[in-house]
């Protein structure tokens, strides 16, 4: 057989599919008119200002380049979440992006409650997985 079918690995795929919007997707204010919040609307906003900057400057500071490696690791947190981490990355990941949405945006939390609960359920399914 070609394929063989493993169920921890097609979950995992699965629900690693469902982790990609929590970061990536914008939730609508009133419908979309009054703009779009995103999770890591902080960095967003502040890498979007300095973007024009950094294009036509040499200069680039350490705090740029923190917000600039920052807003990678939170990009593909949740694929690293089910790839070939450990125990300690596949449990603290999903941990620190709840973290940060919170130190971010306070509203955040109320408006992503579907996708924290997705979250706490990649949490727990990777402790139970992983203790196997």
């Amino acid at each position: 057989m070609i394929f063989k079918f493993n169920y921890k690995r097609t979950i995992q795929f699965l629900l690693t599919l469902l982790l990609i919007p929590t970061t990536y997707i914008g939730i609508p204010l009133n419908g979309g008119d009054k703009g779009w919040i995103y999770v890591n609307s902080v960095l967003r906003d502040y890498f979007a200002n300095r973007t024009s900057f950094l294009i036509s400057s040499v200069h680039f500071s350490v705090f740029d380049f923190f917000v600039f490696i920052s807003n990678i690791l939170l990009y593909i947190a949740p694929v690293l979440v089910f790839t070939r981490l450990n125990k300690i990355g596949a449990v603290y990941i999903p941990t620190a992006f709840l973290i940060l949405t919170l130190i971010y945006f306070p509203l955040m939390v109320i408006l992503l409650i579907p996708y924290i609960l997705i979250w706490v359920a990649l949490l727990v399914y990777s402790r139970h997985t992983l203790d196997q």
